[in-house]
């Protein structure tokens, strides 16, 4: 274009406008190329230079110009140069690492950067993975298990489990964990599992992740630190004994809490029998007494289950102490099994919305009874438990008294052994004197204390061949000597202690069967006079001049049965062989009684006899029960096969299974002759009287039956054939 300017007249001289190319930008495309680890697709994105990307992301900028000769990359004051694809087209390709920003300005021969944009790329960095863990240290298995949880942007690429001894922290052991993929993102480990570690060591375990990162190299992430320590045998049975003492000291809170329970019933029923009829305040006090009692429930559920997992089989107990570890279990899960047990909470519950004085009275006194047989029952695993605890740490201190000699010994014999050494045995002797003081009390504080030798003299002369084995450093003669006889002097007082709890076994067993068998003759007795005295009472009225007398004897009766449980609890006291299932018995028994009594001073004769029958069952139930531990414990533990002696019965098996038939036919025809008098009318004849005569002869064959089992004991034991199939059946 060619112009001048004029003005007022005057012109300027021509000039000349020239139109210059200009390089321009027409488009902008990005293509995105993640790295192959993060899993994501690559992708374009049209009209922006600013973004967002992960890290190791390769960017290729694509720029569409018009009328450009060069493109211009500038970043950090250094400027890079487009390369050109055709005529319009630039590409420039960067992996990028970390943010920046950058421009891109487009020259051309008649231009320099004539268009500048300015962009920014952020970047997203690949974090390091994250790893959380929690243990749980069974300390009595020896076992620790641990659950972890672990995270991280792009995934991971192993997991380890690190571990080493404390007092050695530059070895390490390393094991790569097998990840389930159905946990996703969790795992299980247990400790030490199939991993070869050594006893009596602290060991310090963490767990380490790795993530993919394939831009850095893989980074990884540390658990916090566990402490581990893998017990030596005697370390994991001390620990084990530490925690039947805790468990017994809950158990005798949670006493205390129940007699406190046992106050609030006994109230109740006082008031029931004390008020004409049950208002909203009575049954209050039953809704709160019977929450109270679902909470000790579940209480004493908690403190049973613990106790039970504490009753572990440890690797040195005797084949005695094995066996009273059974029977404790036993007798623990069956008292679980009844404090489980809701029956007469439920009733009680029931009949309390209904208000009905005389059920709600009844039921009361059904619990009352029931509560007392728990209470009983758990006094007596709880007596039981501390009786173990007794034997197993008198045990326990025998054998380290025999190790500590042999400890002792072994220094002894060795020429170059140090002062460090004896003061270690010293101070271990010096633990052991405080274990057995602690034992002492225990005992003392058992109902019947064990007869445990304290050997005063031994203690004080293992102490003084000890203090002198110091001394005598410098005189190795005199100090072997001295090491040896201390060494003697502990096996000696080690051997004692385990004779002692073995006399005491023997003599324990045969006091034991002693008070068993007057126990049931006291029950047979009882039930003899009780099954008379029913006889009598189906014969009397409350007008008859007997009726008094016959009153007084049925309460001696009870006083009588009450002498007998008595016994036979102090006796569960040492036999864990008598289960807790005789509760039952003898809560029917105790409550029957009591209903016997109030039942006939109100002249309700046919409730009073039914309350008699009652008591004669449940009776016979203990005496069965309890006659065939007496079986068991007269059995010898080892039949030896041999021939009777000369002269003597021969074993005839054919001759005891006639006897069974016998027994059978019997048991059999009063069972038809009681169904045919229970069908009679009321009012008919002495003999025809529903239940006359018929539970006696049925107690004796009872008692024909408990002499025949008796009978083929002895002749298994005679004849040596404890073993034959056939006898075992009868059996």
């Amino acid at each position: 274009i060619n112009f001048y300017v004029e003005a007022n007249g005057i012109a300027s001289e021509n000039y000349q406008l020239n139109i210059v190319k200009t390089p321009t930008i027409q488009n902008i495309s990005i293509d995105l190329k993640y790295p192959n680890y993060i899993g994501k697709k690559n992708e374009t994105i049209n009209n922006t230079g600013t973004i967002l990307i992960p890290e190791g992301t390769k960017i290729t900028w694509n720029v569409a110009t018009n009328q450009t000769d060069s493109v211009a990359f500038i970043s950090d004051k250094n400027q890079q140069f487009f390369k050109q694809s055709n005529t319009n087209l630039f590409t420039h390709s960067k992996r990028i690492l970390k943010p920046f920003n950058y421009q891109i300005a487009t020259s051309n021969s008649e231009i320099k950067e004539f268009e500048k944009l300015y962009f920014k790329v952020d970047v997203v960095k690949d974090e390091f993975p994250e790893i959380e863990v929690v243990s749980d240290i069974d300390s009595l298995n020896n076992t620790a298990q641990f659950v972890g949880k672990f995270s991280d942007d792009y995934g991971i690429r192993k997991l380890e489990v690190v571990f080493y001894n404390e007092d050695n922290p530059t070895k390490i052991t390393t094991q790569k964990i097998t990840l389930d993929k159905n946990l996703n993102e969790a795992f299980y480990f247990n400790f030490p599992g199939d991993l070869s570690i050594k006893k009596g060591i602290d060991y310090e375990i963490y767990f380490q992740v790795f993530d993919n990162d394939a831009v850095n190299g893989s980074k990884k992430s540390l658990s916090k630190k566990f402490s581990f320590r893998n017990k030596t045998e005697n370390e994991i049975e001390e620990e084990a004994v530490v925690q039947q003492r805790k468990q017994i000291q809950s158990i005798e809170n949670t006493l205390q809490k129940k007699q406190q329970q046992k106050k609030e019933l006994e109230e109740i029923k006082q008031n029931l029998q004390n008020n004409k009829n049950v208002n909203w305040n009575d049954k209050k006090k039953i809704d709160n007494y019977i929450q109270r009692q679902e909470q000790y429930k579940q209480m004493m559920q908690r403190q049973t289950d613990k106790l039970q997992d504490n009753i572990k089989d440890l690797p040195k107990d005797s084949e005695n102490i094995k066996q009273k570890k059974e029977q404790l279990k036993k007798r623990i899960e069956e008292l679980k099994k009844l404090e489980k047990e809701q029956k007469l909470l439920d009733e009680l519950k029931r009949l309390a919305e209904k208000l009905n004085k005389d059920d709600l009275l009844r039921k009361v006194k059904q619990l009352t009874e029931q509560n007392k047989q728990q209470e009983r029952s758990l006094e007596r695993i709880l007596e039981l438990t501390k009786r173990f605890y007794v034997e197993q740490k008198t045990m326990q201190i025998a054998t380290k008294l025999d190790e500590l000699s042999k400890k002792q010994d072994s220094v002894a014999k060795t020429p170059k052994s140090t002062l460090n050494q004896q003061k270690e045995i010293k101070k271990e002797f010096k633990e052991i004197e405080k274990e057995l003081k602690d034992l002492e009390k225990d005992n003392k504080a058992l109902k019947e204390p064990m007869q445990i030798p304290e050997d005063k003299e031994a203690k004080k002369e293992i102490n003084d061949q000890l203090n002198k084995s110091e001394e005598n450093q410098s005189d190795k003669n005199k100090q072997q000597k001295n090491q040896k006889k201390a060494a003697e002097k502990m096996q000696e007082m080690s051997q004692k202690m385990q004779q002692a709890m073995d006399a005491m076994e023997g003599e324990m067993q045969e006091a034991n069967k002693k008070s068993l068998r007057i126990i049931l003759e006291n029950l047979l007795n009882f039930s003899f006079k009780q099954e008379k005295l029913m006889d009598r009472f189906s014969n009397i009225t409350a007008a008859h001049p007997d009726f008094g007398k016959e009153l007084k004897s049925q309460n001696t009766l009870k006083t009588y049965f009450e002498h007998i449980d008595d016994s036979l609890y102090v006796l569960s006291m040492r036999l864990p062989q008598i289960s807790t299932i005789v509760q039952k018995d003898l809560t029917d028994s105790h409550y029957n009684l009591d209903q016997s009594l109030e039942n006939f001073a109100e002249s309700r004769f046919n409730n009073g006899l039914s309350n008699q029958q009652y008591v004669m069952t449940s009776v016979n139930n203990l005496a069965d029960f309890l006659s065939d531990i007496l079986d068991n414990m007269q059995q010898p533990k080892n039949s030896k096969n041999g021939k009777g002696k000369k002269g003597g019965k021969s074993f005839s098996l054919p001759d005891i299974i006639k006897k069974q038939d016998d027994i059978v036919k019997k048991m059999q025809q009063g069972d038809k002759k009681g169904k045919q008098q229970n069908g009679k009318k009321k009012g008919e004849s002495k003999g025809n009287r529903p239940n006359d005569g018929l539970d006696g002869d049925l107690f004796k064959t009872y008692q024909q039956q408990s002499q025949l089992r008796q009978e083929l004991h002895n002749a298994l034991k005679k004849s040596g054939k404890g073993n034959n199939p056939a006898a075992r059946k009868v059996l």
